[in-house]
């Protein structure tokens, strides 16, 4: 696997997660290294606009949310632009963004210029790049991939009558289950999963001839 898949594979998955989480910080409005804001064909950086605080296009209207003039523009943040650059930067700027900035709903900055390592997915999940391991990204997209329930438990309610806490309760004690049996704990794994290989399945497949199997609760 090279490394270029590898970290591909990586943003992939991130992005997934990111998706199935209640995230939106307004991005799209950000005018930096936005894939819809474009000075010749490119995205655009000017560390001297980040500098005075110029993140977003709502740092380019006025109170009453009109696109800043020029000479407003230079008034308000002091910032060294020629007149040709700053309204190459506001032609660049597409219609609906700009209807999108000027809505009045909040735009948390500091989102976007805060230096920690913590990145909020939503108001109750956050994830803390310094000290997150691969099993709490794991976590964190099963929870939100996984909404349903188990169909196993639903397989064995025509058989069983378990409620679901006693079915939570199985499923967590797998990891405890024979430490030091390893085959044990797959066969019990296998069990809940009704997934143990017996002569009626064999059968079933063709792999056996004969009608001699044994009657099984699972198949």
């Amino acid at each position: 696997m090279s490394y270029q898949f590898f970290y591909k594979k990586i943003l992939d998955n991130f992005k997934e997660l990111k998706n199935h989480s209640d995230y939106y910080r307004k991005q799209d409005i950000i005018l930096f290294n936005n894939k819809e804001i474009l000075i010749g064909g490119k995205q655009f950086f000017w560390s001297n606009w980040f500098k005075k605080g110029i993140i977003s296009i709502k740092d380019l209207l006025d109170e009453t949310g009109n696109l800043l003039t020029f000479q407003a523009f230079s008034l308000k943040y002091s910032c060294r632009t020629s007149f040709p650059q700053y309204y190459q930067v506001l032609s660049a700027i597409p219609k609906h963004l700009l209807s999108l900035a000027k809505q009045p709903d909040t735009f948390n900055k500091s989102f976007f210029t805060s230096k920690d390592n913590i990145f909020p997915l939503n108001e109750s999940a956050q994830i803390n790049f310094d000290t997150a391991r691969s099993r709490d990204f794991y976590k964190l997209l099963v929870s939100k991939t996984h909404t349903h329930d188990q169909t196993d438990p639903k397989r064995w309610s025509g058989n069983l009558s378990i409620n679901k806490d006693s079915w939570t309760s199985i499923f967590k004690s797998l990891k405890n289950i024979c430490k030091e049996m390893t085959r044990l704990k797959e066969f019990q794994f296998k069990l809940i999963h009704r997934i143990v290989i017996t002569r009626k399945e064999l059968f079933i497949f063709g792999i056996k001839t004969d009608d001699d199997r044994m009657p099984v609760l699972w198949g």
